[in-house]
């Protein structure tokens, strides 16, 4: 492949994320579909700190229990909106963020592409449950509870998944683990 050829496709891949969307494209999505279950968890050690007292480091289960959680098709458009309207990029290992860092705290999605996002809230043990999702690519951004005790926090996790429904369902699991090869997981 030649310099040239490389040069644009990525000007058409930049094309196609900031063109204005397009229902047809996003179709797909509305179409009928299965039962999809899962669950959001983020299971980390967490360092907490008080004023006057030592750091105590404790593994904390965060969850999206009574929070918001959405799944949304994951084409260029919908990933371009993730990453300029809140400032989520989308990584295959998952993104954590502090929503202080959000540059839209309201959690509105944009009107235009609101019809093809399902929309929903966790259950008390993270649990989500969306009907009717067609086979495909998806996005799981949620709501999760904020690791500081000393003030509310609500952050935000985005992960992709891939919904293959058998026997009339499927389950998408959103759980970000660290472990003693990668690390903590990432909170930006």
């Amino acid at each position: 492949m030649t310099l040239a050829a490389v040069q644009r496709a990525q000007e058409e891949n930049t094309a196609t994320r900031l063109a204005p969307f397009n229902a047809a494209e996003h179709a797909w999505a509305l179409g009928p579909g299965a039962t999809v279950t899962g669950t959001v968890m983020i299971d980390t050690m967490w360092t907490e700190s008080s004023y006057g007292r030592p750091s105590t480091t404790v593994r904390k289960v965060l969850t999206c229990a009574g929070r918001i959680v959405r799944l949304i098709p994951d084409t260029p458009h919908m990933r371009w909106t993730l990453d300029v309207h809140y400032m989520l990029p989308v990584t295959n290992d998952g993104y954590w963020s502090d929503s202080t860092l959000i540059a839209s705290p309201s959690w509105t999605w944009p009107e235009e592409s609101r019809a093809v996002v399902r929309e929903g809230v966790c259950d008390a043990s993270g649990g989500f449950r969306f009907e009717g999702v067609p086979d495909g690519a998806y996005l799981v951004m949620a709501l999760v509870e904020g690791p500081e005790s000393y003030m509310r926090s609500t952050d935000v996790v985005v992960k992709p998944v891939e919904v293959r429904a058998v026997g009339g369902a499927a389950h998408a699991e959103v759980r970000l683990k660290d472990n003693w090869l990668t690390g903590s997981v990432v909170r930006h």
